[in-house]
């Protein structure tokens, strides 16, 4: 009488367990694979099919999710069978560009910007961005400073911004088919400030992602054509931006050190001079340790009969929108790196800088905890 008991009581345990929403197959999904999914056209068939899912179980998954930047579209194809799809919310019409471009004739990895003359400008700031690593499901990936850029860049006219690779992330075994989702999701976040990026280049995640089994496309690349941005180079990229007269010259390298010490991460870049004539910004990423250098060139100045003179050259790191936390560095136990974001600042007069500073965000979030204290 008492195993009848027990077995009883295991039965109704799990009649229970099976109406709990735990057990619910539709709280079970990935929000982000099936919002992937229906980025395309799909009838309630193929949902049932891919998901194993009933039509209430659709029903209440589709009312729970409320993806910020995708709306939801429902239609009836000829057969009378409902379609959905998760549409891009964000604004198809981007602002014009203030600046034009010329590539380099022979095919190279070489773009002129062109801005304007009478701007009314008393500088333009030109900010890298790189190592983003972008995947909401990556406890590093710092989302509050990467927004906090963009919102920068998009609201101060005269700032705009390269993107250096490694923008994603590769993505894990199971995160293959929710994928796309992030690819639609960044381009919607990258739309305000389409017009200010002047160009773009692959790196290390980007190209082995485009080999990947599964996704086999440059999710980069693709972000760069829905956004009409053609200076998109799998190479480094040699760059000036012309303005009031003037010549600013960029090179910016991906690259792929694993260098550890804060010597040999400068070293890398440090040796790039051997092969560059005189470049006043030279760019490079993957470190993800954000270090500046100064250094100066000698060279003849052929338009004021001078012999010699001394040039200045900014060798830096890009920093990465990466937390320490969780993060493979912090695993192994190597050292926080500097995570200072890069200015490099342009003056009518030939003149030009560059500026490191601490991330905005964190600095207001430290104050907004201390006035909360007080």
């Amino acid at each position: 009488m008492a195993k009848k008991v027990g077995k009883t009581r295991k039965s109704k345990a799990r009649k229970t367990a099976s109406r709990s929403p735990a057990a619910n197959p539709a709280i079970r999904i990935s929000p982000e694979r099936f919002i992937a999914f229906l980025l395309h056209d799909r009838a309630r068939s193929e949902i049932v099919k891919e998901f194993r899912l009933s039509d209430a179980e659709i029903d209440d998954l589709l009312k729970m999710l409320k993806p910020e930047n995708f709306s939801l579209r429902k239609q009836t194809n000829a057969n009378g069978e409902d379609i959905f799809r998760f549409l891009p919310q964000g604004s198809r019409d981007m602002k014009s560009r203030v600046w034009t471009s010329i590539k380099e004739a022979t095919g190279k990895p070489g773009v002129a910007i062109i801005f304007p003359r009478n701007l009314g400008w008393k500088k333009i700031r030109v900010i890298p961005i790189s190592d983003v690593l972008y995947n909401d499901n990556a406890k590093d990936h710092d989302r509050a400073g990467f927004e906090e850029r963009i919102n920068w860049i998009s609201r101060e006219p005269h700032v705009f911004c390269f993107l250096n690779g490694d923008i994603f992330k590769k993505p894990a075994k199971d995160e293959k088919d929710s994928f796309d989702f992030y690819v639609y999701d960044l381009i919607e976040k990258l739309r305000p400030i389409a017009h200010k990026i002047l160009w773009v280049q692959q790196g290390c995640q980007e190209e082995k992602i485009e080999k990947l089994d599964g996704i086999g496309y440059d999710p980069l690349e693709t972000v760069c054509k829905e956004l009409g941005i053609e200076n998109y180079f799998k190479a480094p990229i040699y760059a000036e931006i012309h303005w009031e007269g003037r010549i600013f010259t960029f090179f910016c390298i991906h690259g792929t050190s694993s260098a550890r010490k804060k010597g040999s991460k400068l070293n890398a870049v440090i040796q790039l001079l051997d092969s560059l004539e005189w470049t006043q910004f030279i760019a490079y990423s993957h470190i993800k340790d954000s270090i500046v250098k100064k250094k100066d060139k000698i060279v003849e100045d052929r338009v004021n009969f001078k012999l010699l003179t001394d040039k200045k050259q900014y060798l830096f790191i890009c920093p990465s929108f990466r937390k320490y936390f969780f993060s493979e560095e912090a695993k192994k136990g190597i050292a926080p790196p500097s995570r200072a974001q890069i200015d490099c600042t342009l003056y009518p007069s030939g003149d030009y800088h560059l500026y490191p500073s601490s991330p905005a965000i964190s600095l207001k979030d430290e104050s907004e905890e201390r006035n909360g204290r007080k």
